[in-house]
């Protein structure tokens, strides 16, 4: 057990929302590959609501190899609300997101700190290479959803990441987004690595999903690239598809009245006016849908951001380093009197070599 009230070097955060593995056998795994790689650290369960299967496993765990920290949602939130909340309860210099239950083989997690290219974010991926076929099957239509999304990392249903611990806070998850989170803090920012992993021996046997669970995947990776590409831009999607049905009634009209004009034929009993009309009529509604979200946009714009800044410098001048001593020679060259100095206290964001 650590001291709560001093800072560690990693925070292991466990989000507890459905499936889960055996709870002591876990915490011995996912201890034995962290400790070897930080001096202190602390692991964090999130428990997603009631949820008495996982109590009574961690019941069994003996007293002095229990959790640091156990936060109990009071009602069924979802991972990306666990995540931030654990995060925010956090004291160690790093976050390590594990899931409640064996993705990656634990010998092979520590190599997450053993990346030397400096990232933000460090996202593992399994290799799936002794999958069964249904699961790889699965996993491949899964990556090609997300990279129409917008996401070009392998593997988003891993869980398996290590992260600075202001970034969480920072990116601000809501609903699913957390499956999307080296897409969306690359998007604001930060640099990411990707790392292939073994793949455990436990996560390879078959699991059985609702239609309700694949629809509810596509549904999030069709509103993530919506979000990517849209959201600080929305009457560009909504503007383009208003004017395509604007584009087809102006087109379509101008082809009755040539018929019309030089061929005699009749217009306004064709039902092919009333799709002229009908067409250029919701083309303007979907448009003024787009410049409504456009609206909204620019009057939130000040109250939240979607990028980080790297890094600050300023530009101190010879009289502010001589702690207000007044120079000799007002007539000497300014401009070899200033320098661009870095302000200090500023946390950068690290470059991926």
């Amino acid at each position: 057990m650590v001291d709560a009230t001093m800072p560690v070097d990693v925070s292991v955060l466990i989000p507890v929302c459905g499936r889960f593995d055996d709870v002591p056998r876990l915490l011995d795994a996912y201890r034995d590959a962290v400790k070897v790689h930080a001096q202190s650290y602390e692991i964090m369960f999130v428990v997603d609501g009631p949820h008495i299967a996982f109590e009574e496993s961690l019941a069994k765990v003996e007293q002095d190899k229990q959790p640091d920290v156990v936060l109990r949602m009071p009602s069924s939130f979802g991972e990306a609300a666990c995540l931030m909340q654990g995060a925010r309860r956090a004291s160690g210099k790093q976050i390590l997101i594990l899931p409640a239950y064996f993705q990656l083989e634990p010998g092979h997690i520590g190599k997450l700190f053993e990346d030397e290219s400096g990232a933000d974010i460090v996202t593992a991926a399994r290799d799936r290479s002794q999958d069964t076929p249904m699961n790889r099957l699965r996993g491949w239509f899964f990556d090609r959803c997300a990279s129409l999304a917008g996401s070009p990392y392998r593997d988003p249903g891993c869980a398996v990441r290590l992260l600075r611990s202001n970034i969480l806070p920072e990116l601000n998850l809501q609903d699913e987004q957390h499956r999307f989170l080296p897409l969306i803090a690359e998007r604001a920012g930060y640099s990411v690595k990707l790392m292939m992993l073994p793949q455990s021996e436990m996560d390879r046997k078959f699991r059985y999903h609702g239609p309700t669970d694949y629809l509810g995947a596509l549904l999030d990776l069709i509103s993530m690239g919506f979000l990517m590409r849209f959201m600080q831009k929305p009457f560009r999607f909504f503007g383009s598809i208003g004017a395509a049905f604007i584009a087809a009634g102006v087109l379509l009209g101008i082809y009755l009245v040539v018929e019309r004009s030089f061929y005699g034929v009749a217009m306004g009993d064709r039902p092919m006016l009333l799709l002229v009309v009908l067409s250029i009529v919701l083309g303007l509604q979907i448009a003024v849908v787009g410049l409504i979200a456009e609206i909204v946009m620019f009057t939130r714009a000040r109250k939240f951001s979607t990028y980080q800044v790297r890094s600050v410098s300023r530009v101190e001048t010879a009289d502010e380093s001589t702690s207000g001593e007044k120079p000799e020679d007002s007539d000497h060259d300014d401009s070899q009197s200033s320098e661009v100095k870095p302000i200090e206290n500023v946390l950068p964001i690290k470059q991926a070599k």
